[in-house]
């Protein structure tokens, strides 16, 4: 899985004393959708007026002085981008110059391209990404409407750097940026094997669980599959583990944190879990059987519980990308181990 690149959290404790959090949200309107973050940063994603062609993603961080930064990718669901791909752009038929290579499969606009993109998007021009030559007409069809929840979120209406509904006031009062949450991730037992309760341990917490998971008397679902397992967390901490729910491409296990003695209250943590593995519980869902669209979830050890991390989706279901096309959070964080934390405090 891809991992977002997180907001830097070094010396920003203090900052986050007084930072409200932001509430992150998705939303999307034909061919166009919007993801904004719990740091005010917003991504709209956009895609071809066929399936399986092309996708650009524009990304704007919250704050004054802030620009639209964007990329453009290919489909490779069925053929890998050329090793020596040439991307360029047309607007009406018109050349609007070469976009450069980020990497293997992603390819860059510059300032001119990104106004000349937004412009065009905007007023219904035909816009086209060539690879190679080969043109990929691009869909204006929900833009606006994605353009203008952006600058709704971001508080740019009325504003000189509004995408819609432009105005002559400052950015003075636009959306700050708010630092990502800093999660401080606890010492784990490392690689701690998952092992079945005994019949003495389910019946102590079984009758605890199931009320908790609403799919626990399915009939599609085996005893055999039922089985609870315990895997160590740390010395005083372990996690129940018992397949929860199951779908047409992907199942949901549920995850419950306990003492190791099995004495005190299971405490849920999620019904839509895929994996937990050193101090990190993971959920992996796929939109559907080709996972070119999927959604998921992290949480973290903290030492007392698990602590959401990442909330994400990849976006639409469009062909582009096996394993989805962009990373489209509504929640990110700056995950610090215990003991780099403790290396900043020695170090003041």
């Amino acid at each position: 899985m891809r991992r977002l690149p997180l907001i830097a959290a070094a010396g920003l404790f203090s900052i986050q004393l007084f930072a409200a959090p932001l509430p992150g949200f998705s939303f999307d309107h034909k061919d166009w959708e919007l993801s904004c973050d719990n740091t005010g940063t917003c991504r709209a994603a956009g895609y071809g007026v066929k399936t399986g062609e092309v996708s650009v993603l524009l990304t704007r961080q919250a704050g004054p002085g802030q620009h639209v930064n964007g990329l453009a990718t290919f489909a490779q669901t069925q053929n890998d981008i050329p090793i020596d791909a040439n991307v360029s752009m047309f607007i009406d038929d018109q050349p609007q110059g070469t976009l450069a290579a980020k990497d293997k499969t992603h390819f860059r606009f510059d300032s001119s391209q990104i106004t000349a993109l937004v412009e065009a998007l905007i007023h219904d021009k035909k816009i086209e990404i060539a690879l190679n030559g080969q043109r990929k007409t691009l869909s204006s069809a929900g833009a606006n409407a994605v353009f203008l929840k952006m600058d709704e979120y971001q508080k740019r209406i009325g504003t000189r750097s509004a995408l819609l509904r432009k105005g002559k006031a400052s950015e003075e009062n636009v959306l700050a940026a708010v630092p990502a949450p800093v999660i401080i991730a606890a010492p784990v037992t490392p690689s701690a094997p998952a092992t079945q309760l005994t019949t003495d341990q389910r019946k102590r917490v079984e009758a605890k669980l199931t009320n908790d998971c609403d799919d626990w008397d399915n009939e599609n679902i085996s005893a055999e599959d039922r089985q609870l397992t315990l895997t160590a967390i740390d010395k005083s901490h372990s996690l129940i583990q018992g397949l929860c729910w199951r779908a047409a491409y992907n199942e949901g296990y549920a995850m419950w944190v306990v003492d190791n003695a099995l004495t005190s209250d299971p405490q849920l943590i999620t019904t839509d879990a895929t994996s937990y593995a050193d101090g990190v519980i993971t959920f992996f869902n796929k939109g559907r059987g080709i996972a070119d669209c999927v959604s998921g979830e992290e949480w973290v050890w903290d030492g007392k519980t698990f602590v959401r991390s990442l909330k994400y989706t990849t976006g639409d279901c469009r062909e582009i990308v096996p394993g989805g096309t962009w990373m489209l959070p509504t929640f990110v964080s700056q995950v610090e181990a215990a003991q780099k934390v403790s290396e900043h405090d020695n170090a003041r």
